[in-house]
């Protein structure tokens, strides 16, 4: 049960509250159990912060603030109800062991009975656009009212379109694979299934957006709870048939996906192996001489690792277990493993009832080899060292993060960036000796950029390495240093790039639009993750 607080608004909002439900919602035990609320309101909201918690919550109300000002703009709809915000906390297994990892609340919810529950999230602009899905589906469920169940395809879509506009998983969602090119799209859209069928909804608004103006979603959304129907409602947008419609909303999918990369999207060359069912990211980490991978999969609440013989199909190595941070922005991945170059330690990094732990063990047997709690508000991007000894990470200390090393059989912690910036992803070079890794940096036009930049462990300074107006990220080095690949975002359209170290010629991957998180085989092929038919596949050049 949530506590009951004083209402320092009480004279404003004593009308508003007589809408709202009932005060004393019951959560899961993921939002709920583990001591007192710190509670923040305002005329639109009821934030409740776990007391314990080491965040700013005045902070975050900002960001909230924000997120309900960019939801309310889109759909036009103001709440008439206060809006009650669990910012989640996650609780701690009761073993921390590769089976029982830390987790809950590991996905955003649908905000039910006027409640959004979400995930704390240390990169700001991830929790901004989590608010955005969150508030968005609360504003829209009160929009539609006795509608609302039958419409929950659309409202879900609505959302991911409001947080995300448009990206390599709408794209997916309505290629060709999908969708008949001759079909009535309006007729066939409402009869998609699951998250494929939500993810088409955020791609088509984004469609509308673009040939209809920045009110469509809202016209949409209005035609639907007037009761016409999903193609009525889009003729009256568009003043289009179905089939026009489809034709041109596919043809603007098939844009957005040769932007990301400059031309047409080819055919992969190489389906190195699927996500046995989890969607939502399947990461390359390692490959050896022989053919053998070992990747992660993800599914909603959990991760596994999995090895690919070259000529056999995929089995779950004992390493796995629940995750304690989700969101499916495959571009930015919070957590996730990583195995070292020999193959055999691998680690991961989770939340437990003593903080960021960082986990290390045997690839071989999965057994547990070393665990550290990190003194940091949160612990991303974890990489080992070619040789499995050292780990560099990206520590959380607030709104900015640094880079850090951990040398873990000495259990030291070095820091190796000071300046106020967000890094992300850093990876080991071929000398073992510099890392790179993605920058946010601010353009001349105010836009921020993630940009590729290396530093060396020996505390020398960052020196950037590529800036091409895009987001540039999860770089990394060929063994021989003389290529670095890298997934290279713009518009949510995503492709995979290398550039040669000496000349810095640049090389677009053919077949690889929507693909992310690149990596060297020791042969020098490019292996990656790519959305296709509904699931991230490994795929290989």
């Amino acid at each position: 049960m949530l506590p009951a607080m004083t209402d320092p608004y009480s004279g404003i909002r004593n009308a508003v509250r007589a809408l709202s439900l009932a005060a004393a919602v019951i959560f899961s035990s993921a939002s709920t159990t583990g001591g007192e609320w710190i509670v923040r309101s305002t005329p639109l909201f009821d934030v409740y912060c776990p007391a314990d918690s080491a965040f700013n919550i005045d902070a975050y109300m900002k960001t909230i603030e924000k997120a309900y000002a960019r939801s309310s703009d889109i759909f036009r709809h103001q709440s008439d109800t206060v809006i009650r915000i669990v910012l989640n906390r996650d609780q701690a297994s009761s073993s921390p062991e590769p089976f029982m990892v830390s987790g809950g609340g590991g996905y955003y919810r649908p905000a039910v009975a006027g409640v959004a529950e979400i995930p704390f999230c240390h990169d700001e602009d991830l929790f901004f656009r989590a608010c955005v899905h969150e508030l968005s589906r609360a504003l829209l469920a009160e929009y539609f009212g006795t509608r609302a169940p039958g419409l929950g395809w659309f409202i879900d879509g609505a959302a991911w379109y409001a947080a995300l506009d448009f990206d390599e998983e709408a794209a997916s969602a309505a290629s060709p694979d999908k969708i008949e090119r001759n079909a009535d799209l309006l007729k066939r859209i409402p009869a998609l299934r699951g998250y494929a069928g939500r993810r088409a909804v955020q791609a088509f608004l984004a469609f509308l957006e673009s040939s209809q103006g920045p009110d469509a979603a809202r016209m949409l959304a209005e035609g639907l709870r007037e009761g016409g129907g999903f193609s009525a409602a889009v003729r009256a947008v568009t003043g289009l048939s179905g089939k026009e419609s489809s034709a041109r909303f596919l043809n603007f999918v098939d844009g957005r996906r040769r932007a990301g990369c400059g031309q047409a999207d080819n055919p992969p060359r190489r389906n190195v192996g699927s996500g046995e069912g989890q969607a939502f990211i399947f990461l390359p980490l390692y490959a050896d001489a022989h053919g053998k991978m070992i990747c992660m999969a993800r599914g909603f609440e959990s991760w596994s690792l999995c090895v690919y013989p070259v000529d056999a199909g995929g089995f779950k190595s004992p390493a796995g277990g629940r995750m304690d941070e989700f969101y499916s922005a495959a571009a930015f991945v919070n957590r996730r493993a990583a195995v070292a170059q020999d193959g055999s330690i691998y680690t991961y990094v989770s939340r437990t009832g003593s903080g960021e732990t960082v986990f290390i063990g045997d690839c071989g047997t999965g057994a547990l080899i070393a665990l550290k709690t990190m003194p940091f508000r949160a612990v991303y991007d974890p990489e080992l060292s070619p040789d499995g000894g050292m780990l560099v990470f990206s520590g959380f200390t607030g709104r900015r993060s640094d880079l850090y090393l951990y040398r873990w059989r000495e259990d030291r912690i070095e820091q190796l960036t000071s300046t106020p910036a967000v890094r992300r992803f850093p990876s080991f070079n071929a000398d073992g000796a510099s890392l790179l890794y993605s920058r946010r940096e601010i353009t001349r036009k105010g836009i921020s950029r993630y940009c590729i930049f290396t530093v060396g462990l020996d505390g020398k300074p960052e020196v950037p390495v590529h800036a091409d107006g895009r987001d540039d990220l999860h770089p990394r080095m060929s063994g021989n240093g003389k290529k670095i690949v890298f997934t290279s975002l713009e518009n949510g359209a995503s492709c995979i790039k290398s550039f040669d170290t000496d000349t810095g010629a640049e090389e677009t991957v053919k077949g690889a639009a929507g693909a992310v998180f690149p990596l060297f085989t020791p042969g020098g092929d490019i292996v990656y993750s790519q959305y296709r038919d509904g699931v991230f596949r490994i795929f290989g050049r």
